[in-house]
């Protein structure tokens, strides 16, 4: 039995060159057919029609509709997981509905073939949900905006009613009541939306416009108006 502390570099057995050099053939040959397996999904992808009308329009949809409804607060990023998960949702849809191909034989072409078709999809659908919901999303921001410049109060509605001062009883038709903001207060509501959905830089443009229109006579003075519902 030999002993490990005297074991000479010599007596350690190193594996033959040739093994080496098919070892690193073989990776080679991976790479390759794996990168080639991409290019040709990738290629498959982009001459998909159906499966990109499908896809890109279910993401458009969902983009419009994210865009369009929830927080008017909330930056576009949060509404991103819902986009990615409807491009990967419609993705899985249109590859259930289509012919399916047989294998070329060689696995690693056809593993990178897959994911570069998959990587494909996604993107093409996600980057159409993204910029239809983007567009929506700034559209909605810009409503809400001017909604804050031009604001001059706040106001509740006051529903029809009756009130009783002594012995008469007087009626009141529906109504709004109005108290008017200060510039300071006008500001505030202004800098808490821009900063919600990480739109700051807009603020100094806004800020002038609101400004000038802003009407200090009424300032802190009350108002009703009517209303026609």
């Amino acid at each position: 039995m030999l002993d490990s502390q005297h074991t000479k570099p010599s007596d350690i057995t190193a594996p033959p060159p040739n093994a080496l050099i098919n070892d690193v053939q073989d990776q080679d040959k991976f790479w390759s057919d794996f990168g080639a397996g991409i290019k040709a999904g990738a290629e498959q992808s982009l001459h998909d029609g159906k499966g990109h009308l499908i896809r890109d329009g279910a993401t458009a949809v969902v983009g419009i509709a994210a865009g369009h409804w929830g927080d008017v607060y909330a930056t576009f990023g949060s509404k991103m997981p819902l986009i990615v998960g409807t491009a990967l949702l419609a993705t899985a849809i249109s590859r259930h509905l289509e012919d399916r191909q047989p294998g070329s034989g060689n696995s690693d072409f056809d593993f990178g073939k897959g994911i570069g078709r998959l990587v494909t999809d996604m993107a093409a659908a996600t980057g159409i949900g993204y910029l239809a919901g983007k567009t929506v999303w700034r559209m909605e921001g810009a409503d809400h905006a001017e909604y804050l410049v031009t604001k001059n109060s706040d106001w509740r509605y006051v529903p029809a009613h009756s009130r009783s001062y002594g012995p008469k009883q007087y009626s009141f038709r529906a109504h709004y009541d109005h108290t008017g903001l200060t510039l300071d207060q006008k500001t505030e509501a202004l800098t808490e939306f821009l900063t919600g959905r990480g739109q700051m830089s807009k603020f100094p443009k806004l800020m002038d416009r609101m400004a000038e229109l802003h009407n200090p006579k009424l300032e802190g003075r009350s108002w009703t108006t009517k209303s026609w519902s």
